[in-house]
């Protein structure tokens, strides 16, 4: 998704700061969009995380769209204190880090401003083997309308994106091969009134750049839901 997401706000013409600790991601992102700004850096490093973003993003700031993710163990049973925290810093607590870099320069510089928490359906309505996941999109969905309520007087919107199941390489992980696939859709289509298993993602970039295009400004501190039908069935 950010992949996607940081092409097409390219090609808007926008400045955008693409932050990955993967070097050929960013190679490859690099290489078909030469002006995005590409950005090597653990999200997980809170300290690293405000020294290199203080000295990178010179410009002002419009959106900040938190996007990583990590699934963490699948199973409730099987969670350790290292994957309590490895995943509660990259899903959670890199958010509070960047977005109070970024609402900082937002707030300094005056300038409206629009910050996108990246969410799931699972926050809603969870299910087995999404524990970590689940809890902590839940915990990000609270702190989208906190954030909102704290920031709204300098003019700063917050918003969480729930989305459905995307095929990103989160999901091509957990389903390496084509049965796995076929028994994923089968097990979870009756779920999903829309009959749409898979958000595509070009649905999910279209849904950012609308809640983010000034023609919806008074949307902030509520999750806008992306699944197909998933939570109201």
């Amino acid at each position: 998704l950010g992949y996607a997401l940081a092409k097409e706000l390219h090609a808007l013409e926008a400045t955008v700061y693409a932050v990955s600790r993967t070097q050929a991601d960013l190679e490859a992102l690099k290489g078909e969009c030469p002006g995005i700004q590409p950005v090597l850096l653990d999200i997980a490093d809170w300290t690293k995380t405000r020294e290199t973003l203080d000295t990178i993003v010179t410009e002002p700031v419009d959106i900040l769209i938190n996007n990583a993710a990590i699934p963490g163990p699948l199973k409730f049973m099987e969670i350790t204190s290292g994957d309590f925290d490895e995943v509660t810093n990259i899903n959670l607590k890199s958010v509070v880090n960047i977005s109070q870099i970024c609402a900082g320069k937002m707030i300094t510089t005056g300038r409206r401003g629009s910050i996108i928490n990246i969410s799931s359906m699972y926050a809603i309505r969870p299910q087995s083997r999404v524990a970590m996941y689940s809890s902590l999109k839940a915990a990000l969905d609270a702190l989208t309308k906190t954030m909102s309520v704290e920031l709204g007087p300098h003019n700063i919107r917050v918003v969480s994106m729930n989305f459905g199941y995307m095929w990103t390489s989160m999901l091509t992980r957990r389903l390496p091969t084509e049965q796995d696939r076929q028994n994923f859709l089968a097990r979870e289509s009756p779920k999903f009134p829309s009959g749409n298993v898979y958000v595509p993602i070009k649905e999910a970039v279209n849904s950012i750049l609308f809640v983010t295009s000034g023609l919806v400004d008074s949307m902030t501190g509520c999750g806008v839901l992306v699944d197909g039908g998933y939570c109201a069935a």
